[in-house]
């Protein structure tokens, strides 16, 4: 109460009631005095009790002329007094507790400095009032601060909500990506199984392709050097029979020239025998035996160039043979080297794996100078077939 408005206003019992009076009319917002009795309160008067007596019959007569101590005589009222520290809401309550006649009495105030002043009970009771309304307004904010904290609460509960029900969503989705991540790494584990016996049956196959292919092509290697040799071979004979064919040759035109040379003798011997016209039966004779020497002679000179031919005929005959060997010998080298490769590529891809294929592929490809000279054979082989036909269609 020591925040409100209060009047002090002061009087002893011994001054006269007109001075109080004036004081009231000079001071309308007086709610009262406050009589004393040298140092103690004797009571309070207030403007209402000491208007009541006054205005009473011949009052003013009787109180305004004597002390005012007379007048609180009369009121013989017991003032409430309180404690500048006592809460409003406090004085209040025991304000409006008291009886009737003296509810709306001034209460007393004893201030912090000891000195009494007067608190009119209608300010205290607007003070309460206001009080009571800003706590009010308050509550009503509390209520609105509270309705907004519910619907707050509210929307958080159903966010919380939506966030569990997302929650409880991805829970399941997590779950099932799981299980879908643990059934995918199963069967890539099963993948990699199958994939490891595939690599290992591969390795097998490599292997075994690898091993055949070198001794597949070891022996093709070694049928292509028996093919050269074998070329070689024929080309020798070819050039020998040549060389024969030459003499046989030379031999049919001995054999004609004398043919010719004996017919010329026998148509001399005629020409003589018929001149001389003597019996020369003897020389007849002998150009008859030397005419049926030069037919024979010529015959065989027909045989032998009949035999000659063949024999020109079989020569080509070896000639073509001999090219068609070195053209397949050739031909087997290109599919050799071809294979070789994709074996090497095969060994250089099987490295990884086994360390020893290549170790034995260095032992059955190490083999360079020997296909390089088997080339050179062969083509030298080709070129002399070229020159034996070349020779024989000249003779021809």
């Amino acid at each position: 109460m020591g925040a409100l408005l209060m009047h002090d206003f002061l009087a002893q019992d011994t001054v006269p009631a007109r001075q109080i009076d004036r004081q009231f009319e000079a001071n309308p917002q007086l709610p009262g005095v406050i009589v004393l009795r040298g140092d103690r309160i004797a009571g309070m008067v207030s403007r209402q009790r000491f208007h009541q007596r006054v205005s009473r019959r011949f009052g003013y007569e009787v109180y305004l002329n004597r002390p005012l101590g007379v007048l609180l005589e009369s009121v013989n009222d017991i003032p409430m007094v309180l404690a500048a520290e006592c809460k409003i809401y406090n004085a209040a309550h025991r304000a409006i507790n008291r009886s009737k006649e003296t509810i709306a009495e001034p209460i007393v105030v004893i201030c912090a400095d000891g000195r009494p002043r007067l608190l009119d009970t209608h300010l205290l009771l607007l003070a309460h009032s206001r009080i009571f309304a800003m706590v009010a307004h308050m509550v009503h904010q509390q209520r609105q601060i509270l309705k907004q904290s519910v619907s707050g609460l509210k929307q958080a509960q159903l966010e919380a909500a939506e966030t569990n029900r997302l929650l409880e969503i991805r829970t399941i989705a997590l779950r099932d990506y799981n299980q879908l991540l643990e059934q995918q790494q199963a069967e890539l584990v099963e993948k990699n199984g199958k994939i490891a016996a595939l690599n290992w049956k591969l390795v097998q196959v490599s292997r075994f392709l690898s091993t055949e292919g070198r001794r597949v092509l070891s022996e093709t290697l070694s049928g292509v050097d028996s093919i050269a040799d074998n070329t070689q071979k024929i080309i020798n004979i070819s050039q020998d029979l040549s060389s024969e064919l030459n003499t046989v040759h030379e031999i049919s035109i001995v054999i004609k020239e004398v043919s010719n040379q004996a017919k010329h003798l026998a148509l001399q011997v005629s020409i003589l025998a018929h001149h001389s016209r003597i019996r020369l039966g003897g020389i007849s004779r002998a150009a008859s035996d030397i005419s049926v020497l030069s037919g024979q002679t010529f015959l065989a000179g027909q045989r032998m160039d009949s035999i000659a031919r063949k024999i020109q005929e079989r020569i080509q005959v070896l000639g073509k043979l001999a090219n068609q060997e070195a053209d397949v010998a050739q031909s087997l080298m290109r599919r050799f080297e071809r294979t070789q490769a994709a074996i090497d590529a095969l060994a250089e891809l099987m490295e990884g794996k086994d360390k020893m294929l290549g170790k034995s592929g260095d032992q059955y490809f190490g083999k360079t100078d020997e296909i390089s000279l088997l080339r050179k054979r062969l083509s030298q082989a080709k070129s002399a077939v070229l020159e034996l036909e070349s020779a024989i269609a000249r003779k021809a």
